[in-house]
């Protein structure tokens, strides 16, 4: 056993160094200069579909967006509540937004897909920005992030949000769930093109509109439920340059307000994020096992110098996990409570992908969508 967490306490000592090289090759956003070339066009596109409660008392947070030129495409996409009404209010008397009502879905697409691509069809600017409707966003942040567009010729940049929730006990589940989509997506190497890896992230997308047209808008991904990841994989397959930046403090989301409603809210697309594939299940949550919670397992069940290699492991781990939490904007504290945090995004995603299965497809939206068709669609 002291061979083993030995070995295995070398394992999580090379996943903090990998790790932490790979966080520095993040790319630093610009500083915003006083005097500058003009900027472009650009159309902000958010879809809702019965966001009533969010959008209650306060409409849309990035309306307070301060971008010369700016417009906004709000999408009401079949909701059954007062969405509609809300944007609408939220839009009366400001002639930078119009509010779209989507009163059908056509066959093969997912809703929201299908929205964002006919927003995106009913403008002409040279930018859009695809966010989702709760999404807060600074204007200094999205300034800085059409300069870096622009300075480094890009065609896609997404930043990684900071993610909110009201609940003080998901929001380490949160946190775990950041820590494994950095694993996971490795987003520092979405501008390296010997790399496939690219990350797209629904709250801030902002995407050259002559290079998405070209790609195919999303037609191509019309019945992705993780349409942000893949409509960042397609334009790199398309041959478009794209890169991913921290989003924290100027892009912030609230995304679950109890790990009840993640695990609801995850069922939609974790399955695909699997690529539909049980093979990558059993190896991601095997992995995740593994990686996550063998090491305080081994702390409670060894003793004398292989419970001290476990002990530097859950060292090792904590430090690669506070190394996303605190620029992802998590509290510090939150690294206590990995192991927990862990063992709910097990269930989380397990649960998804029996629940798939076991329907055979997606409930997404008051919609089903089968798992003989989703899998047709894996562009």
């Amino acid at each position: 056993m002291v061979y083993f967490t030995g070995a295995y306490l070398l394992f999580h000592i090379g996943l903090l160094v990998y790790l932490r090289r790979g966080l520095a090759q993040i790319t630093p956003l610009p500083p915003l200069q006083k005097e500058g070339a003009p900027w472009p066009a650009l159309t902000l596109i958010a879809p809702a579909r019965n966001e009533e409660g969010t959008l209650k008392g306060k409409g849309p947070a990035f309306l307070d967006l301060d971008y010369p030129g700016l417009q906004f495409i709000l999408l009401d996409d079949r909701s059954t509540d007062a969405t509609r009404s809300l944007l609408e209010q939220a839009a009366r008397g400001d002639s930078r937004v119009r509010v779209v009502g989507i009163d059908a879905l056509p066959s093969g697409w997912l809703g929201k897909n299908h929205a964002l691509n006919m927003a995106a069809n009913l403008c002409a600017t040279d930018l859009l920005l695809f966010a989702d409707i709760d999404a807060e966003i600074s204007s200094d942040f999205l300034k800085r992030a059409v300069r870096l567009l622009e300075k480094d010729r890009l065609d896609y940049l997404t930043a990684m949000a900071q993610l909110k929730s009201s609940s003080i006990i998901a929001l380490p589940v949160l946190g775990s769930f950041a820590f494994g989509f950095m694993l996971a997506l490795k987003p520092w190497l979405g501008k390296n093109p010997r790399s496939d890896k690219a990350t797209g992230i629904g709250a801030f997308g902002l995407v050259r509109r002559s290079a998405y047209l070209a790609s195919g808008g999303h037609e191509p991904i019309r019945l992705r439920p993780d349409d942000d990841l893949r409509i960042a994989k397609l334009l790199k397959k398309r041959g478009f340059k794209v890169d991913c930046v921290w989003g924290w403090p100027g892009v912030r989301v609230d995304w679950y307000e109890s790990i009840w409603a993640m695990a609801r809210g995850l069922e939609k697309n974790t399955f695909a994020a699997f690529e539909y594939s049980l093979v990558q299940v059993v190896v991601g949550l095997v992995s995740q096992i593994g990686v996550l919670l063998l090491p305080y397992i081994l702390l409670l069940t060894c003793s004398g110098l292989s419970r001290a290699f476990a002990a530097l492991s859950v060292l090792a781990l904590s430090t690669a996990y506070l190394s996303v939490a605190v620029p992802g904007g998590f509290p510090v504290w939150t690294a206590l409570c990995l192991p927990f945090a862990a063992a709910s995004t097990f269930f989380i995603f397990t649960r998804a992908v029996v629940l798939t299965l076991w329907n055979q497809g997606i409930y997404w939206r008051d919609s089903f969508y089968s798992l003989k068709e989703l899998k047709k669609n894996q562009d």
